[in-house]
């Protein structure tokens, strides 16, 4: 997406138009639904592999820690994938024991 001009050589034939961006329903996609992310998700990226068709998300999730403020607490890198983009799973992957955890 561009919104300048700055990094296009040339645009010949073409016009920009920039449309408002639109909710889709079931947003967001991924929300804390765990204990390691009582304080949310964010900064998510997104891989496809098309040799298996997954998409794969890479995460940061964040637990409250007792004793620390708004801007404290624990932050964990963590993983889910999807085969569409909308439905999302966090299988486990038995790299660290995290009390409720499947």
């Amino acid at each position: 997406m561009f919104l300048d001009d700055h990094a296009i050589l040339s645009r010949a034939g073409v016009h920009s138009v920039l449309h408002s961006p639109e909710r889709l329903g079931g947003n967001p996609i991924v929300w804390g639904e765990f204990r390691w992310e009582t304080k949310g998700v964010t900064s998510p990226s997104v891989v496809f592999d098309p040799a298996t068709g997954w998409l794969h998300m890479y995460y940061a999730a964040m637990e409250s820690a007792p004793g620390k403020d708004d801007q404290g607490g624990i932050r964990r890198l963590a993983y889910a994938r999807s085969k569409d983009g909308i439905h999302w799973e966090r299988p486990p992957l038995g790299l660290v024991d995290l009390p409720g955890a499947e």
